[in-house]
This record gives structure tokens, sequence and C-alpha cells, in this order.
């Protein structure tokens, strides 16, 4: 009785330093946007800037005048 709570100490000792030593990710919160472009990619040539220029135009065709 005495080892099989031996074993289970163990065993849950093993289990807790492997998913505490899993769970240490260092990179976990450096990661690159999936749904945009991030600055700091982004702005390096003037074929940026105008692009960046010619994508205000979509949204200004789809604006209506008031009146």
């Amino acid at each position: 009785m005495k080892t099989n709570t031996f074993k289970h100490t163990i065993y849950a000792g093993i289990a807790v330093l492997t998913l505490g030593l899993a769970s240490c990710d260092s990179g976990l919160l450096e990661t690159v946007p999936n749904d945009r472009l991030s600055e700091d990619l982004f702005w390096k040539t003037e074929n940026d800037a105008k692009l960046a220029v010619n994508s205000l135009y979509t949204d200004l065709d789809s604006t209506t005048a008031v009146t």
C-alpha cells in the first residue's frame, strides 16, 4: 500500500514537472499578426507608401456624398 502511494506521488510529480516545463515558451507572446501587416514589416520602401495611399481610394469610392 505504501509503495502504491509512493509511485502515484512520483508519477504526479513527473506530470507536474513536465507540464511546467512545456508551458515555458519564451516566444509565445511575440507572434506576427495574421490578419494585417505589422508596421515593422510594411513601412520599408516608397512602394509601401504608394500601396497604402492607393488602398484609401477603395474606401473613398464606397462613401456617399452628404447633401
